[in-house]
C-alpha cells in the first residue's frame, strides 16, 4: 500500500463525510424548501442549491483565497510602475 502523510488521510477523510453531506442539503434546499415554503418556485430554489454547492465547495475556498491575495499584491506592485495610473491620478487631481 502506499503511505499518506497525515494531513492527506485527513483530507480524505473529511471529504469522505463533507462531500454527501453537502449534496444531500443542497438536493434537500431544492426539492423540499419550494414545497414547505408558500410561494417559491422549484427554479429560484435550484439556484440557490447550485450557489451553496459552489460555495461551500473547499476547492473554491482553497483557490480563491490566496488568488485575491496575491491579485491584490499584484495590483499594490503594478501601480507605482503603471503611467496610465500616475496620469489619471494627476487628472483626477485637477478635476478638484
Amino acid at each position: 500500500g502506499s503511505k499518506k502523510a497525515k494531513v492527506e488521510k485527513f483530507i480524505t477523510k473529511f471529504a469522505r463525510y463533507y462531500t454527501p453531506i453537502v449534496v444531500i442539503a443542497a438536493a434537500l434546499m431544492a426539492v423540499i424548501l419550494p414545497l414547505a415554503i408558500p410561494g417559491q418556485t422549484f427554479s429560484d430554489w435550484i439556484s440557490r442549491a447550485l450557489i451553496f454547492l459552489v460555495i461551500s465547495c473547499p476547492c473554491a475556498l482553497v483557490i480563491s483565497v490566496p488568488l485575491a491575495f496575491f491579485g491584490g499584491k499584484g495590483l499594490q506592485i503594478i501601480a507605482p510602475f503603471d503611467q496610465n495610473s500616475a496620469a489619471r491620478s494627476a487628472a483626477h487631481a485637477a478635476e478638484e
